[in-house]
């Protein structure tokens, strides 16, 4: 009874939020929008299909149509009647080109398109789906082959018509309120919403909020973030439908997903915490899981985009079928001037084989098997940290040995956060030397990166403890002054921006060595950690000093 007790009030809190949901949704769909595809462009992956690839002839993109194609406006909900524009080219050799146009099953009209660009107006009464809102137009066109018919031509496609763009526009009263673009009709009766959609995004909704109280956010605060996601899907549902409706579904999947794993994570990392020794409070706690969700969603969410490209998920895809078939030796050939063929480890598909009876796609599997192992990673940081610092408070401490993984960790962090900032800067001084006010910029740039790298360093492996502000002041002192002793000197004896990456600048560009990334990192460890044993009183004072002059003279030899 006491469960039910406390989780009522939450469940009550959900409902709300799903109501509040559907009334905006409801809302939203009484404004008009006019739909335009620029069909070839950079961004109609989600709205067509068996379309031939995008091509651009240097003033326009477009797309062939094959013998059946479709453009799918999900939970648009067109109202009728509504007038379809289409720019068309029906080039053939010797006849115009037949397309037909249907809409959710049923015929709109037949066009005769003719050799050049032209725009083709239709006018049509079809109603979406009522359920779900969806608009799916056909485009059926009689096919041509260019190798066929036109001499020495190559290309052996099935050839239907260009479309450059489709526009589509409901029919307008004269009472309106708005821009050409969207628009509130009050001629006009309101429009029923697809209920379907409108269901969808509740629960996901309210889903979410579940999901914020039971990683321990407070009341108010989900309450707020619940109150600017309910207006947010609203304006994108007025604003912006024919994006917004496309993620219905995946959206929900993402938000049971989310659901599911906050409440894993609720209920494992403070008995996880409690087997490591280390106290897992309730700020902490809730911070871990959202930075853990946050990592989830966006990783696994942005992959669902049509037009995401992974230049290797096909190829491990193809492995883990390879393992599921029973052959679990197979080689892969290296990417060198030998094209040496090795054997190629199957250890990970073997892992995940026995999960893909739950997978159709084994694509899937392994991206949301992506998302979660670098989801792990951040526990893997945290509590390695949390040990790093409990072994510091302990009396058998070794100041030296703490300090100097400490320091390494700062060290690699600023290396990571660095290395595309290196590139570019370092590319951008390839073939001249800088002038004064290009080497103030790039040395703006490369501190304000330092800066942010070292307040990251010092949120993450020195967290606030008890009488310790000065001795994380300490800390960040020598790590700081570690990695720009070295940098101060190549900008000030090569004039070029300091890099901690790139290395040595030599003419005609930037000679880029893991050996110099490897020594200065080693440089900087040794150079913070005698630092950190000197400010904190930590070990002999004169064996510190000593440490810490050597530190400095390697970290100073390194470009001499």
């Amino acid at each position: 009874m006491s469960q039910l007790k406390t989780w009522a009030p939450i469940f009550r809190a959900a409902l709300v939020v799903a109501l509040l949901t559907a009334l905006a949704l409801t809302l939203a769909y009484q404004a008009r929008a006019q739909v335009r595809i620029d069909v070839g462009g950079s961004y109609d992956a989600p709205f067509v299909a068996r379309f031939f690839d995008a091509e651009n002839d240097g003033t326009q993109t477009y797309r062939w149509t094959r013998d059946t194609s479709r453009i799918a406006l999900d939970a648009q909900a067109l109202t009728a009647p509504w007038t379809l524009q289409m720019r068309l080219n029906g080039f053939r050799p010797n006849r115009p080109a037949r397309l037909t146009v249907e809409m959710n099953g049923a015929p709109v009209d037949t066009l005769t398109v003719t050799d050049g660009w032209d725009i083709y107006t239709l006018q049509g009464n079809g109603a979406a789906d009522v359920w779900t809102g969806d608009n799916r137009f056909i485009l059926r066109a009689d096919t041509f082959v260019p190798q066929r018919e036109i001499e020495g031509s190559a290309d052996t496609r099935k050839l239907g018509v260009v479309v450059d763009w489709i526009e589509w526009t409901p029919t307008r009263s004269r009472s309106v309120i708005g821009t050409d673009a969207v628009w509130l009709d009050l001629g006009a009766p309101p429009v029923m919403p697809p209920w379907a959609t409108v269901t969808s995004w509740a629960a996901a909704l309210a889903l979410l909020y579940v999901t914020a109280r039971v990683i321990g956010v407070a009341p108010k605060l989900a309450n707020l973030g619940a109150a600017a996601s309910v207006m947010l899907v609203a304006l994108a549902f007025a604003l912006a439908r024919v994006w917004s409706g496309y993620f219905t579904a995946p959206f929900l999947t993402l938000a049971v997903a989310l659901t599911i794993l906050a409440s894993l994570l609720a209920w494992l990392l403070p008995r996880f915490a409690a087997r490591l020794a280390l106290p897992l409070d309730a700020r902490a706690l809730t911070a871990l899981c959202a930075l853990i969700l946050v990592s989830v969603a966006l990783k696994w969410g942005g992959a669902w985009y049509p037009q995401f490209r992974s230049s290797d998920l096909l190829f491990h895809a193809h492995r883990l079928e390879f393992v599921t078939q029973g052959n679990l030796f197979f080689t892969s050939e290296l990417p060198d001037a030998a094209r040496r063929v090795v054997p190629y480890p199957p250890a990970l598909y073997v892992a995940l084989a026995s999960l893909t009876v739950f997978f159709q796609d084994f694509s899937t599997l392994l991206l949301s098997f992506n998302a979660l192992a670098d989801s792990a990673a951040i526990l893997a940081i945290y509590f390695a940290a949390r040990k790093i610092i409990q072994a510091s408070n302990q009396k058998n401490y070794r100041p030296r040995f703490a300090s100097r993984v400490r320091a390494v960790g700062g060290a690699a962090l600023g290396v990571q956060s660095r290395f595309v900032l290196d590139l570019l800067v370092g590319q951008s001084h390839q073939h001249f030397r800088p002038s004064r006010r290009d080497d103030f910029i790039c040395l703006a740039v490369d501190r304000s990166a330092d800066a942010s790298a070292q307040f990251f360093t010092r949120v993450i492996f020195f967290p606030a403890r008890r009488a310790g502000a000065s001795r994380r002041f300490f800390v960040a002192v020598g790590i700081f002054s570690a990695r720009h002793y070295p940098a101060r000197n190549d900008a000030r004896r090569q004039r070029a921006p300091p890099s901690i990456f790139t290395g040595r600048v030599v003419r005609g560009g930037h000679r880029l060595e893991l050996g110099f990334v490897l020594c200065r990192i080693h440089g900087y460890s040794l150079y913070a950690s005698a630092k950190i044993s000197r400010r904190c009183g930590r070990g002999p004072r004169g064996g510190a000093r000593r440490h810490y002059a050597r530190a400095r003279a390697r970290c100073s030899a390194l470009y001499r």
